[in-house]
């Protein structure tokens, strides 16, 4: 993949079912960060000079914790939309615009799986004998606005019928003993050495790899040009040139983005990756 002519699309909801979409020639600053943790991820967005009727659109007061307001921001390289993958998706914690200097800057602070953490509740009954895959799917369908991901091979079943009631995401982590992310409004639930298929099957100096990876216990660090086809959860094989001792298979749980994107200025735009090394070999499902 050829990484020159960055380019995004942010989409926000507006009310209902009605979107706006920002592109080009609006410069966009941009900071996330997806993880395995079992917490929201986060998005902090800036969009320089939007019109002011777009400005009162976009507005969201941070109390209005009720209120889902949905965002999508699609990032990459090229002029057309399916070359541009979905780097966050998530809902608006609060957007406002001040005057910074000469320019007017909209900042929109994102929450992914935010909506769910704080208005998910179950109540619901499970017969002797379901397994834990089975509660953790059907807990999965409790969560507003989330969507199913990939469910590991949880191999538990309950001795004697049993009713759980209470913080769905709470409950999911009680389940799958805390192996539970949401990533761009899907759910996920992986033990430690499982992984699934990704868009992207090798990071090397030919993708982007700048430096050398870092080990620290089980993990390892590095930073690589702009990639967007990265997916928390995934497998990936790394190809380093500098520190060969660590090339291997290895399972992503963290990227974080961030960099700008204009037709202004030729801002810095990176991929900090963070990658497990387990002791068990990976599963890929």
């Amino acid at each position: 993949m050829q990484k020159w002519q960055r380019n995004y699309i942010l989409s926000i909801q507006t009310s209902g079912s009605n979107w706006i979409d920002i592109t080009l020639p609006f410069t966009m600053n941009f900071r996330i960060s997806r993880n395995t943790n079992a917490s929201a991820n986060t998005a902090r967005i800036s969009i320089l000079n939007l019109s002011k009727d777009t400005r009162l659109k976009i507005y969201k007061d941070k109390y209005t914790f009720d209120i889902y307001k949905g965002i999508e921001l699609r990032a990459g390289y090229g002029d057309s939309k399916e070359t541009l993958p979905i780097i966050f998706k998530g809902n608006i914690k609060q957007a406002y615009s001040q005057r910074n200097g000469v320019d007017y800057q909209t900042d929109i602070e994102c929450y992914d799986g935010g909506f769910a953490f704080l208005n998910g509740y179950t109540s619901k009954s499970f017969a002797a004998g379901t397994s834990d895959r089975q509660i953790l799917y059907s807990l999965v369908k409790d969560l507003p606005a989330i969507d199913m991901g990939v469910i590991g091979n949880f191999e538990g079943s309950l001795p004697r019928g049993n009713a759980m009631e209470g913080a769905t995401t709470d409950l999911i982590k009680s389940v799958s003993k805390s192996n539970f992310f949401i990533d761009n409004e899907k759910a996920y639930c992986l033990q430690d050495e499982e992984c699934y298929r990704g868009n992207i099957t090798e990071i090397s100096s030919a993708s982007g790899l700048m430096g050398s990876p870092l080990r620290e216990e089980t993990m390892l660090t590095f930073e690589m040009m702009f990639e967007p086809r990265l997916q928390i959860g995934q497998h990936i094989h790394l190809t380093s040139q500098t520190e060969s001792l660590f090339n291997g298979n290895y399972k992503v749980i963290g990227v974080e983005h961030n960099g700008a994107i204009s037709d202004a200025t030729s801002g810095r735009c990176v991929t900090k990756v963070t990658l497990y090394y387990g002791t068990k070999a990976l599963k890929i499902l």
